[in-house]
C-alpha cells in the first residue's frame, strides 16, 4: 500500500514535470496543444473563445484522441484575421461535425 501512494506520486511529479516543459517550449514549436497557444496568446485570448473557434472551424486543428494540435502559423493567422478556410478545409470541418 505504500509502494503505491509512492509510485503515485512519483507519477504525478514526473507529469507535472513534463507538462512545464512542454509549456516553456511550447512558443518555439511549429505544432500547438490547447494550453501550448493560450500560453503563446498570454491572456489576449481565453479559454473559452479558442474552443469555440475550433469548435466553429475557424481555426483549423487535428484531433489525436483527445488531443487538439493547433498550427501555430495557423493560429497567428487567426489572430491577424487574415486567414479564411479553403473549400476543402470547410468541407472537411462540416464531415467531422456529423462524425
Amino acid at each position: 500500500m505504500c509502494y503505491l501512494i509512492i509510485m503515485s506520486t512519483a507519477h504525478d511529479q514526473n507529469n507535472t514535470k513534463r507538462h512545464q516543459e512542454a509549456t516553456k517550449i511550447g512558443v518555439d514549436r511549429s505544432i500547438l496543444t490547447v494550453d501550448d497557444a493560450l500560453h503563446l496568446l498570454d491572456g489576449a485570448v481565453g479559454r473559452s473563445t479558442l474552443y469555440k473557434a475550433l469548435k466553429l472551424g475557424l481555426l483549423p486543428h487535428k484531433r489525436l484522441g483527445r488531443r487538439i494540435l493547433i498550427s501555430r502559423a495557423r493560429l497567428m493567422q487567426w489572430l491577424d484575421d487574415d486567414y479564411r478556410p479553403q473549400p476543402t478545409e470547410a468541407a472537411e470541418v462540416g464531415h467531422a461535425r456529423r462524425g
